[in-house]
């Protein structure tokens, strides 16, 4: 059997199921065309090779969530950075219609291919995280905070799958000489001007190239010859220093109000905002970090389909059972269940003699049943 056959293509379809990256690839291949063309290069740059976004979204939704994120940034890169697009539309000019729809059509033709300006997205290849290369001159700290201030001032997240955002402003190769060398690059500004408060936060992932400790020390080392007079303060600090290792690439940014922002946690900030302004408990952003969020068009649609089919299945039940009710002859009540409104007959309520038919009566061992015209009746015994 050949290459293609049952075994490759079982294993095809279930790559094409998740969006996660498959064993040795970077789970996205070639591409010839789609809505993220613009944002792609071949071959895909790695991760943390150049300033950028870390983005930690839900398990088999990065694909989904590396469009929320190039959405969120374009729409924040139109308020920062103006004429920075891809490109600007030009003015149109009179002339042939033929003409005038040739270059149209050329223009359609070119948008497709025409590179973004802004963004590139890297190769995929862990879960749960995605890297989003932001080119010159946006800034990825200013772009970060941007989108979770929008999220605070409007009390809502419109992430679905999108559960936190670090920026970087410097990297490297994951060793202590280029940590030293990013951190005195990155720490310069941010730190001047007087005295500052700061924690340093560490993430790892999938590397082993260097030690927690050994990074924490090193960058505290250059904030310290910026200034003795910088102190560490683990609960309410000016500054954090934000550190990521991925594999054997390193990345490095300062930021401020990282607590205040939840850890930059979108839909934690949301929440946050919607809860002091209600004054109550509020749901906002819960369903993000669920890995859901209010429903798209297609799963409002599925859903309305589910309703109706039940529906249709409950009335074509009701219908049933109201056939079999009428086929069926009509139930008697129990002898001990006297009608709605009923007074049940009492012994001292029948004259000696007289045929009680009431199945309800409450009589006692003074009667006897007797058979009469087909009925079963109880009379008094004759004393």
């Amino acid at each position: 059997m050949s290459s293609r056959g049952r075994g490759g293509k079982a294993k095809f379809h279930r790559h094409k199921k998740g969006s996660g990256p498959p064993k040795g690839g970077d789970g996205q291949g070639d591409f010839k065309g789609g809505a993220m063309t613009q944002y792609r290069t071949q071959p895909l740059p790695e991760m943390l090779c150049s300033p950028g976004i870390v983005v930690t979204a839900v398990q088999n939704k990065e694909m989904i969530a590396e469009r929320e994120i190039i959405d969120a940034l374009e729409a924040a890169a139109d308020e920062l950075y103006p004429g920075t697009g891809a490109g600007e539309e030009e003015e149109e000019e009179e002339g042939d219609i033929e003409d005038m729809l040739k270059k149209e059509l050329e223009g359609l033709a070119a948008h497709k291919t025409r590179q973004s300006h802004r963004f590139r997205v890297c190769k995929r290849d862990t879960v749960c995280m995605l890297y989003i290369n932001v080119l010159p001159p946006l800034d990825p700290i200013a772009l970060v905070r941007y989108i979770i201030e929008r999220c605070e001032r409007t009390a809502r997240c419109s992430f679905r799958f999108i559960q936190r955002l670090t920026p970087v402003s410097a990297t490297s190769h994951a060793d202590m000489d280029g940590l030293r060398r990013i951190a005195a690059e990155a720490l310069a500004g941010p730190f001047s001007g007087g005295p500052k408060k700061f924690a340093i936060q560490v993430a790892t992932r999938n590397s082993n190239a260097l030690e927690r400790l050994q990074m924490i020390k090193a960058v505290a080392e250059e904030v310290n010859k910026l200034s003795p007079k910088h102190k560490v303060d683990l609960k309410n600090p000016d500054r954090t220093v934000m550190i990521e290792l991925f594999k054997t690439a390193l990345g490095i940014s300062v930021v401020e109000d990282f607590e205040k922002y939840k850890k930059f946690n979108p839909a934690a900030v949301a929440r946050e905002a919607a809860k002091a302004s209600t004054g109550g408990d509020s749901r906002v952003g819960e369903a993000v970090e669920k890995g859901e969020k209010e429903r798209s068009t297609g799963q409002a649609r599925a859903e309305n389909r589910v309703r109706r089919m039940e529906g249709i299945k409950a009335a074509q039940e009701a219908e049933s059972a109201a056939a079999d009710a009428k086929s069926r002859p009509p139930k008697r009540k129990a002898e001990d269940e006297p009608e709605e409104g009923q007074v049940a007959t009492k012994a001292d309520d029948v004259e000696q003699g007289e045929a009680v038919e009431d199945e309800t009566a409450e009589l006692g061992d003074d009667f006897v049943e007797e058979i009469q015209g087909g009925r079963v009746v109880k009379l008094r015994r004759q004393e």
